[in-house]
């Protein structure tokens, strides 16, 4: 099945319990499927994705340019001023805190590739029971904030994105993955999973409610 069909119009195969991707995709399958038990409202799509991504990269794009006139601010400063370090101090020699390399990535490729700030953009417009979704690392303080309020995991091992979703057919937990037609590990408790999870050597993020807003 095309994954890029399947973001434009909504809807899964029929004949999968899951979307199954035929292009790179693995990102915005993995997204949709962990989101899809949860319901309320459109499934991320492939052009929203791509359009975060170019967004993303725009304000990267800014950043690095206002760095880059820092960088040349400082240099003109440290011209005027490295004749008189060197007469005062023998030496003139400096060290630019500018001069690393930016990270010149992109967050989406033509094949569909999406980078983590992208999944994580496109899981804050969803909402689930009025509030809103935050996409994070599982560590940490996301780790303790979202304990007992996980509504699932994306996991990740460098080449490729799957899941793991809620279920309600005999265990509470299932991991699905885009390149395979059916579940294959479930787990039956939320312990069972997380002790899973954190002996796992690949990246995790867990998606979960954000904390409400205080009452006034």
């Amino acid at each position: 099945m095309d994954v890029r069909a399947v973001g434009n119009n909504g809807d899964a195969s029929p004949q999968s319990r899951h979307e199954q991707q035929r292009f790179e995709e693995c990102g915005l399958c993995a997204l949709r499927n962990v989101l899809k038990p949860h319901g309320g409202g459109e499934l991320p799509t492939w052009a929203l994705l791509q359009q975060d991504a170019r967004e993303i990269e725009e304000g990267e794009d800014a950043l690095l340019t206002e760095v880059e006139c820092c960088r040349q601010v400082y240099r003109s400063i440290y011209d005027m001023c490295a004749p008189l370090g060197s007469a005062l101090f023998g030496s003139s020699s400096y060290a630019c805190c500018f001069d690393a390399e930016p990270d010149s990535r992109r967050r989406c490729d033509s094949g569909g590739n999406f980078g983590v700030e992208v999944l994580m953009r496109a899981a804050a417009r969803r909402q689930v029971n009025g509030n809103s979704l935050l996409l994070e690392y599982w560590g940490g303080r996301h780790r303790e904030d979202s304990h007992g309020r996980e509504l699932g995991f994306i996991l990740g091992s460098g080449k490729h994105w799957w899941c793991v979703r809620r279920c309600s057919k005999g265990s509470r937990w299932e991991e699905v993955d885009s390149l395979e037609h059916d579940a294959s590990s479930k787990w039956g408790t939320d312990e069972e999973l997380r002790a899973h999870l954190a002996d796992s050597g690949d990246t995790v993020l867990v998606l979960y409610p954000a904390a409400a807003p205080p009452a006034r």
